[in-house]
C-alpha cells in the first residue's frame, strides 16, 4: 500500500523543506547562522511556493555573518529592485525584506539608500495596519 507521500513526491518535498526551515530557523537562534544559512537555502530549493520568507531568512543570516552585500543582492533580486528609485514599486508584504535591506545598506555606509529604503517602509506601515 503507498503513502500518501510516495503517491505525492511534491508533498515529501514541501514536508522535507519545511523540516529543514524549522532546523534552520533553531539553528539561526542559536547563533548559528552559517549552518542555518544552508538549510535554508536547501529548503528554498525544495519548496518553490515558500521561497520569499526563505529568502528573507537568508538575507538575516547573512546579515548575521557580517556578509552585508550578499544580503543586499539576495533582497534586491527578490524585490526586483535595481536602484533604489524603484521603491515606489514595493508593496506592504514587502516591508520586512525592506527593514534588512535597509540595515545591509546602513552597514556598508550607505546611510542614504538606508534612509530612502526606510521612508519607504513607513509609508507603508500605514496600510499594514489597515489591512489587518
Amino acid at each position: 500500500m503507498a503513502t500518501a507521500l510516495t503517491k505525492f513526491p511534491s508533498l515529501e518535498a514541501a514536508s522535507q523543506a519545511q523540516l529543514l526551515d524549522i532546523q534552520a530557523s533553531l539553528r539561526f537562534n542559536q547563533g548559528d547562522a552559517s549552518n542555518a544559512l544552508a538549510q535554508w537555502q536547501q529548503a528554498e530549493k525544495l519548496s518553490g511556493e515558500r521561497g520569499d520568507r526563505l529568502k528573507l531568512r537568508q538575507a538575516q543570516a547573512l546579515q548575521q555573518l557580517g556578509l552585508h552585500r550578499k544580503a543586499i543582492e539576495l533582497l534586491q533580486k527578490q524585490l526586483n529592485l535595481t536602484d533604489p528609485n524603484q521603491l515606489q514599486k514595493t508593496t506592504i508584504a514587502q516591508v520586512p525584506a525592506l527593514q534588512i535591506l535597509a540595515e545591509s545598506y546602513r552597514a556598508t555606509d550607505r546611510a542614504s539608500v538606508a534612509k530612502q529604503i526606510l521612508e519607504r517602509g513607513l509609508a507603508l506601515a500605514p496600510m499594514m495596519h489597515r489591512s489587518s
